[in-house]
């Protein structure tokens, strides 16, 4: 509104005068709380948020982090332990296949043994068996001066009668386990070597069991010679037992074999070691990580060690089933770890057991075909995570009191006292002393460089305008009236519409079908459903779904250009068709159906291959009576066409399908 300058200052005066009236209560107002107070709250309220989510993100970055350093360890651990504990097993194969090679080298060469006197050695004991001489066990010097002593032999009657090539492997097969027995016999319980005819020569100081050997003893029959027999192990494979408790040498013991052939096929002796476990058995069930424990379970389904069932594997000479044990843990570990891959000696492998709420750490020791095993629970990953959390919390708390404490004093110094000045200021203005203001009649910190002094800049500018203002306000408030009543009209546009598809919206189909039923003209609904739909997101994401759902609104909208389109709700899009013939307002909605198959979007999960819809019509003037029916209609419809086999339109009038 243009003011004539006659009136401009009494206008001005009285507008002045209102302002002071409406305002008087504020000008002398006491805020209820300080701006120094108000930031601190607000500050505090921020720090604990962000203090929550701070330690919200660390808990999540530890757990994972703390975790992945966990089984980094919990696996360096087991592999180093499974590298230790398979050094034995390892050194007893290295010994057996320099004992092999000797052997097949001292075999091969006509010069060895050429002139045989094997009654040097061996001496008949009955009409059933040959022994080594008693000498051999008891002590003999060599002419270096060296005593030999503590190997025995024995031959059973099931390798008579001795040929020439049975004497010379019994005295070679005595050469090697007297040179190498004494050496070895450190390390592993004994030395021996048995042929496959039936003769076993041993080295086992303490023991002389080629000599009390029973003479009716027919070695070959036992499993554990009979497993490195050819018609047993054609492959020629190593043996290790399964572990037992040798009841004379009270040891946990496994016995390892290796098969030596000539060159020509013939098995000619088999050299073994008895290696004792019970420190392997007592580390294992005795040293593990804090809060887990080791166990050692074989893949052929027994328990090897585990520090809870010793007693029990004794009493079962150490063959202690995992079926029979009846421990659920140790099958779960079993069943897991069967189906995994383990790799061998030098890494291992860690696996997430939630049902026993643990990690599994394994790792296959060299040799017998054993996994090494260490259980590590859940709950200490998840305590250690807890700790570290519990910490970083306090000390993002700490930080943060001390930086509201700071921002406490620098605000009280440096904003408190210009406020106050911008205070009297707002309060001149409110009473409609603008003028002093802009005069400069009041000092305001204009000198700072910082917002303060902007804002101050400001008041002044502001007093200078607010003459100018007063003229505009009145346009000013004509315009904005216009612009919210088109901003209006604009969200009760939007208010139809849906915001995924572009579709009009459930309320708007409300509305026109009310309006629908009430007119006289023929008006056709039909509500189509997208087939299979759930398995759509199932398969693709929700994210490919609305995309579908989208797509498939659009070429309805473009298929039925007569008709409305609506999202009804979910996946079900209702169309509202104006026609006098029903059956062409049908066609129309399965030619629409069959548009949108056509366009082939993809759906492996559909039998069509493809993305389909079916529908069902209703026209609207045999259900004048209320809306529901209508829908009932159409719906039973659709539901016919969904029981048809889907990608169609039926009718609520008409029997045949489209």
């Amino acid at each position: 509104m243009i003011l004539s300058s006659d009136i401009g200052g009494e206008r001005e005066g009285a507008q002045a005068a209102r302002i002071a009236a409406e305002s008087g209560g504020l000008v002398n107002e006491r805020p209820r709380l300080s701006f120094i107070a108000d930031i601190a709250a607000r500050l505090v309220a921020v720090s604990c948020l962000g203090t929550i989510a701070i330690a919200g993100t660390a808990f999540f970055y530890l757990d994972k982090q703390i975790e992945r350093s966990t089984l980094e360890n919990l696996s360096d651990y087991v592999a180093e332990r499974g590298r230790s504990e398979s050094e034995l097993f390892e050194r007893a194969d290295r010994y057996l296949t320099l004992f092999k090679q000797q052997y097949l080298e001292l075999y091969s060469n006509p010069e060895t043994l050429s002139k045989l006197d094997f009654d040097k050695y061996y001496m008949r004991t009955g009409n059933q068996s040959w022994r080594l001489k008693p000498r051999y066990y008891n002590g003999w010097q060599d002419t270096n001066g060296l005593t030999h002593s503590g190997t025995s032999a024995f031959v059973g009657s099931e390798a008579m009668p001795l040929d020439g090539d049975i004497k010379r492997r019994l005295v070679l097969g005595y050469m090697l386990v007297d040179r190498y027995g004494p050496a070895w016999v450190g390390e592993f319980a004994n030395l021996h070597a048995s042929l496959p005819e039936g003769a076993l020569i041993i080295h086992w100081p303490g023991v002389p069991w080629g000599l009390d050997a029973d003479a009716n003893l027919t070695m070959s029959e036992g499993t554990v010679v009979g497993s490195t027999l050819k018609r047993f192990n054609p492959e020629r494979k190593n043996v290790w037992t399964s572990l037992y408790f040798d009841k004379t040498a009270q040891a946990w013991t496994v016995t390892y074999m290796m098969p030596v052939d000539a060159p020509d096929g013939q098995h000619l002796i088999t050299p073994s070691f008895d290696i004792e476990l019970n420190d392997l058995v007592r580390r294992v069930t005795t040293t593990h990580p804090y809060g887990g424990y080791s166990m050692i379970l074989s893949r052929q389904g027994n328990v090897v060690a585990h520090p809870a069932h010793l007693a029990d594997a004794l009493s079962e000479a150490g063959q202690l089933s995992i079926d029979e044990l009846g421990d659920p843990v140790v099958k779960h570990v079993y069943d897991r770890l069967f189906e995994a891959d383990i790799p061998q000696t030098g890494s291992a492998r860690v696996i997430s057991a939630p049902e026993i709420g643990a990690y599994i750490g394994a790792t296959q020791l060299a040799g017998p075909d054993w996994w090494l095993i260490t259980v590590y629970p859940e709950s200490i990953v998840t305590k250690n995570v807890r700790d570290a959390a519990n910490m970083l919390f306090m000390l993002i708390l700490a930080l943060s009191a001390l930086l509201i404490i700071s921002v406490m004093v620098v605000l009280r110094r440096s904003i408190a006292r210009p406020l106050k000045a911008l205070k009297d200021a707002s309060e001149r203005i409110a009473s409609g002393d603008y003028k002093s203001i802009a005069r400069g009649e009041l000092a305001l910190p204009e000198d700072r460089k910082d917002e303060i002094g902007l804002l101050s800049r400001s008041f002044r500018g502001m007093a200078e305008k607010i003459g100018e203002a007063n003229r505009d306000l009145e346009q000013a408030v004509i315009d904005r009236t216009i612009e919210l009543e088109l901003a209006n009209q604009k969200l009760r546009d939007l208010s139809l519409k849906d915001s995924l598809t572009g579709a009009l919206n459930r309320r708007a189909f409300d509305r026109d079908l009310d309006e629908a039923l009430r007119r006289s003209d023929d008006v056709v609904l039909t509500l189509f459903d997208i087939d299979y739909f759930k398995l759509f997101n199932d398969t693709y994401g929700h994210a490919a779904g609305d995309e579908a759902l989208r797509r498939v609104t659009t070429i309805l909208r473009a298929a039925l250009p007569l008709g409305r389109v609506y999202r009804y709700g979910g996946e079900e899009i209702a169309v509202l068709q104006v026609s006098s013939d029903p059956k062409e307002a049908l066609h129309a909605a399965a030619q629409a159906a069959k548009t949108v198959a056509n366009i082939a979007m993809p759906h492996e999960a559909s039998e069509f291959g493809v993305i389909t819809i079916s529908g069902g019509s209703a026209l609207l003037k045999t259900y004048s009576e209320s809306a529901e029916m209508a829908l009932n209609a159409a719906d039973r419809a659709l539901y016919r066409a969904k029981n048809a086999g889907r990608n169609r339109v039926f009718s609520a009038e008409l029997t045949t399908a489209s």
